[in-house]
């Protein structure tokens, strides 16, 4: 039992993983020279997440560079090993959501013992594609006022994006933008509508790592997206135990009714209230994945999972035309004021013109109603006539 408990937990972790290997995700590239430029194949180049302990590791080509993708936004460090050079290590490297920046480093002769540690380094630039955007970061968004926490409303925070009639960037039409969660398309998949709120994929905007809002042509990776892109990343869990808790809460009696909204059904002594409940509850909750006695996930297996409930009720008044009781009976003269009604039945050809007999006093009798309309009508006079009595 505890094998099969552990297994499905591996499984899920290992699920997870997969779905983190896509164009949400960072890419980490550069080249290995000496002082002279000259190039430095076969070192070896390891990028680690102190948070979560995964280390990426990778070896200089003949070329004297390397690539390392499939990194979640967070801070690492780089590390250089070559025989012959001190060791480089710069720490506090900040990958954003779907960045491929370029690291050159230039290492020093000496032995492999002494190493050259690198701290406040510039910011790193994004040379590797010619796509621009915006990056939103999770601290930040769950600050801002997203009304109702709904994803596809980050749009309106985001610079360079048309949000009139719908969102738009690019000059291109609303279904033209692209909408994905950790590089599943998250739009909906019959009209491709990036901003519904109940048929993208959802989740609280608590769980994500990183949005990244892109203006320009898209990169080669993306597709189906010619007019700007919104790209989710999720948090993913560390070592460490983390959770959040939250709730939204809009006081109704705080807020004055809409006009028409009937002053009895307000629930305190003032009379000034707007009868709704607003509640906007969400949870996180990660870290490793232990199993007393079975399994210590610290350093290679991480949970992390959250929920959000939408609670609101409210009160729509509708104004609007029913028919009277005289028109459910059959009786459409409006006093002589009504256009003449022709009985169907009756019409015929008389030499080049159609014609045919209009219902007396512009009334249509009863017995001509379909029946089963005329029961709808018959119930519809009868609780009419209850309500009047009440």
């Amino acid at each position: 039992m505890h094998r099969l408990v552990l297994a499905c937990l591996l499984s899920i972790c290992s699920f997870s993983l997969v779905m983190a290997q896509s164009t949400g995700t960072a890419t980490l590239t550069g080249s290995v020279t000496d002082a002279s430029g000259a190039v430095v194949p076969r070192a070896n180049v390891t990028v680690s997440n102190p948070a979560t302990g995964f280390v990426f590791t990778s070896v200089t080509t003949g070329e004297g560079t390397w690539y390392i993708p499939n990194l979640n936004p967070g801070t690492y460090q780089l590390k250089i090993e070559a025989t012959g050079f001190k060791n480089y290590v710069q720490n506090g490297i900040v990958l954003r959501t779907a960045e491929q920046p370029r690291l050159d480093v230039k290492l020093e002769i000496g032995e492999v013992t002494q190493t050259v540690e690198v701290t406040g380094a510039p910011p790193l630039l994004e040379t590797e594609t010619a796509a621009s955007g915006q990056v939103l970061d999770g601290e930040t968004i769950v600050k801002i006022p997203v009304l109702q926490k709904a994803f596809y409303r980050i749009y309106l925070y985001m610079p360079r994006m048309n949000v009139i009639n719908g969102q738009h960037a690019v000059g291109q039409r609303q279904q033209s933008l692209g909408f994905t969660l950790d590089g599943v398309n998250a739009k909906e998949p019959a009209l491709g509508n990036p901003n519904d709120l109940f048929t993208v994929m959802t989740t609280t905007l608590d769980m994500i790592q990183e949005f990244k809002m892109y203006t320009t042509g898209m990169p080669a990776e993306f597709g189906h997206s010619s007019g700007g892109q919104l790209s989710g990343v999720f948090k993913s869990g560390t070592n460490e135990f983390h959770g959040s808790l939250e709730d939204r809460y809009l006081n109704g009696a705080l807020v004055h009714r809409q006009f028409f909204d009937q002053l009895k059904r307000c629930q305190n002594s003032l009379n000034i209230c707007n009868p709704f409940t607003y509640h906007e509850m969400g949870a996180t909750i990660g870290g490793p994945v232990r199993i007393p006695g079975l399994y210590n996930g610290k350093d290679k297996t991480f949970f992390f999972g959250g929920l959000q409930r939408h609670h609101e009720k409210v009160s729509e008044t509708f104004i609007g035309s029913v028919p009277s009781p005289e028109m459910l009976a059959g009786d459409f003269s409006f006093g002589g004021r009504g256009f003449p009604i022709y009985d169907p039945a009756t019409i015929r050809q008389e030499g080049s013109t159609w014609t045919a007999d209009q219902f007396a006093g512009n009334v249509i009798p009863l017995n001509r109603f379909d029946s089963v309309a005329r029961n709808i009508l018959q119930r519809t006079l009868g609780s009419r006539r209850t309500r009047r009595e009440h």
